[in-house]
């Protein structure tokens, strides 16, 4: 009995049965309006309803929404990278040396040193390690639609304009 029960459930998701028809997602739409929530099982006969099943301004409203607008990633996938930079650095060094003497004092009788200042540089080079995160192509699986935004035909929108608009169809 429950293999029978298993090929029948797989037999009509191969030929294509939807629990989205018209009547199930006026229910929803219903539903939206009068509680503002949806729970996943609603959820889920908007996002597999075809756009010929919605009602006429609700379908006007899905497909003025782009595909894949309004999507966000649940789990940025992240990776941590280790670079690499090098640079150069120019240092001045300053060295006093004795440069000789010279006559000094009371008629130039003492000798005094005479001191000079050389100036040189230094170029020094330096490798410097750093990691860097780096967020990946976010996976097929975890694209949702963003906060305050619902799934509907494969699109996401706005659950306020769709509420809205639900409103006014139902009145």
């Amino acid at each position: 009995m429950k293999l029978r029960l298993i090929f029948l459930a797989f037999l009509l998701g191969v030929v294509g049965y939807s629990i989205a028809d018209t009547s199930s997602v006026l229910r929803v739409l219903q539903r939206l309006r009068t509680n503002g929530q949806l729970s996943d099982e609603d959820r889920k006969v908007l996002a597999l309803a075809k756009e010929d099943d919605l009602p006429e301004p609700v379908k006007r409203m899905v497909t003025t929404v782009a595909k894949g607008a309004n999507t966000c990633c649940r789990n940025v996938p992240t990776s941590v990278v280790t670079k690499s930079r090098s640079s150069k650095r120019v240092t001045t060094h300053r060295s006093n040396y004795r440069a000789g003497s010279s006559h000094c004092g009371l008629w130039g009788w003492r000798r005094c040193a005479r001191y000079e200042n050389r100036y040189r540089e230094v170029v020094t080079y330096a490798r410097e390690y750093y990691k860097q995160s780096v967020e990946a192509p976010c996976p097929e699986k975890d694209v949702v639609c963003c906060h305050l935004f619902i799934n509907v035909s494969g699109r996401c929108v706005n659950i306020h304009n769709l509420s809205s608009v639900t409103g006014k169809l139902v009145g």
